[in-house]
């Protein structure tokens, strides 16, 4: 009886969630894609310039 009821429950919560349309889908995920773009850009120059100042410096040594 037990699992009966927790599957009523399951179902019960299931119909009060407010699932996102399409559209807030596809604007998230592009924003996400955006935004990930950009930071994977700026660790990639931050990377190259650690790479050719610390190649400078130990040629300096």
């Amino acid at each position: 009886m037990k699992l009966k009821n927790f599957f009523g429950n399951l179902k019960k919560e299931f119909n009060q969630v407010i699932w996102p349309t399409k559209e807030d889908v596809t604007k998230k995920t592009a924003l996400v894609l955006v935004i990930s773009f950009v930071l994977t850009l700026l660790i990639l120059g931050l990377d190259t310039l650690y790479q050719y100042g610390l190649h400078d410096f130990l040629a300096n040594l």
